[in-house]
């Protein structure tokens, strides 16, 4: 196959999604984030965009990160429980 064009393309900005975390019955912690890339003009690249997607034993999580899912985690128990008024 002969190659007739080649482009070169470069991105000025990347643009991080929100993050999704959830537990497994297994025990396993998943985290999926996308993200996209912005050109010089701060336009959206077509067909540039991606997904990271990764499940994690809880031990692999490092200690900041687990303190903190684990207060998010209470924290909206107990809003939760709040606004059902439940004790």
């Amino acid at each position: 196959m002969t190659t007739i064009k080649t482009w070169n393309i470069e991105a000025a900005q990347i643009i991080f999604d929100k993050v999704e975390l959830w537990a497994t019955e297994d025990g396993l912690i998943h985290l999926k984030r996308g993200y996209r890339f912005l050109d010089a003009d701060g336009m959206e690249m077509k067909n540039q965009a991606g997904e990271y997607e990764e499940a994690f034993e809880w031990a692999a999580v490092p200690q900041n990160v687990q303190d903190a899912l684990t207060f998010i985690d209470t924290f909206s128990i107990d809003k939760i429980k709040e606004k059902e008024e439940i004790a």
